[in-house]
């Protein structure tokens, strides 16, 4: 039962930190279009160059502690399927959503078929799964033996 609320709690959070990250890349025009419009266009590409670098420096560091965190409770040798499973859906819904948001809020569908069919949930599904791994052999690791 505990690995079940477990690989329900990864499923979740997976979903939500895909959500997030989609989110805000695909919200950047949306976001920046403020500034545009009171500072100019020079002041846009340092705005969106420093959101850029705020998402990319801070989301895998994130993800990867985060799900070390929720890997050293769980099994990975005998739920390995079934979190592989869950990481690369849940992923891919939390970035589905945002980008269903996000062109609803634009009303640009224009390119809606080309993101969601885009890759970008296998930039959280690597450092997530690495953590899992990574807190896996930690939990397993065997003490060397004295003489």
């Amino acid at each position: 039962m505990e690995q079940c609320r477990s690989l329900l709690r990864i499923f979740i959070i997976i979903m939500i930190v895909g959500f997030v990250q989609a989110f805000l890349i695909y919200s950047q025009p949306l976001l920046v279009f403020p500034i545009v419009s009171i500072w100019g266009n020079i002041d846009m590409q340092i705005y969106s160059n420093i959101l850029s670098l705020i998402i990319f420096i801070i989301n895998p560091i994130s993800v990867l502690i985060g799900f070390y965190y929720l890997g050293k409770k769980l099994d990975l040798k005998s739920n390995l399927k079934s979190v592989i499973i869950r990481l690369l859906i849940g992923a891919y819904l939390g970035q589905f959503f945002a980008i269903t948001i996000v062109n609803l809020f634009s009303f640009s569908w224009t390119f809606y078929l080309i993101n969601i069919l885009s890759t970008l949930f296998l930039v959280i599904f690597f450092p997530a799964f690495t953590a899992f791994a990574i807190a896996y052999l930690g939990n397993n690791r065997e003490e060397p033996n004295e003489p």
